[in-house]
């Protein structure tokens, strides 16, 4: 088991996407802590019945302070945080048409979960990874940061804007051992996206 013992945190942790994560890493011994704006109990019930380690919590990730305490309930569970995926996103309740139509708040709002939310969670836990002197922590970005997709703006330019995060946040963090690195996924079908 190559994550025996290993404390995860996967943002967004009760999702389509993030249950693909989490049950990869229970599988191979991981105890997960899936933070959500919504519950994510039910994975934390799928994982455990597998004899899994989990537990979730509510977490806005653009609020620092929801983040922070996140990550500290995280580490009174585990004691430590050894890798962190920032997968939380605003992506499926967005405003969707041109980009001069576009509302600020709307701009706003994307970049604050999708840039600004990964540059929180990263933040929150590096001092934990310095102190062991390893980490990983792994933004998943998305295929149209490259691509490009008409009326989604606010989300290409989020994830264009990860991108470009986690390679300063790698140069940063090298001399720690902790390695930064995105994942950038093309279309997903998920429970709001069905084709």
């Amino acid at each position: 088991m190559r994550f025996k013992d290993k404390s995860v945190i996967i943002t967004g942790g009760g999702g389509k996407i993030a249950k693909a994560y989490a049950m990869a890493f229970a599988k191979e011994g991981a105890k997960l802590s899936l933070p959500d704006l919504a519950s994510a109990d039910h994975m934390v019930k799928a994982i455990k019945d597998m004899g899994g380690s989990a537990v979730s919590m509510a977490c806005d990730v653009s609020n620092e302070h929801s983040v922070k305490a996140m990550v500290e309930e995280t580490v009174k569970q585990f004691g430590t945080v050894d890798v962190l995926i920032n997968n939380a996103a605003y992506f499926m309740t967005v405003w969707k048409g041109p980009f001069w139509e576009m509302s600020v708040e709307e701009f706003d709002k994307a970049m604050a979960v999708n840039v600004r939310g990964s540059w929180l969670c990263a933040k929150a836990v590096v001092p934990y990874m310095q102190k062991q002197k390893k980490g990983k922590i792994i933004n998943i970005s998305s295929n149209v940061a490259l691509t490009g997709n008409p009326n989604y703006i606010h989300y290409v330019t989020s994830k264009g804007a990860l991108i470009a995060m986690t390679r300063a946040m790698a140069r940063e963090l090298g001399d720690w051992n902790i390695c930064v690195n995105t994942v950038s996924p093309g279309f997903v079908v998920t429970e709001g996206r069905q084709v």
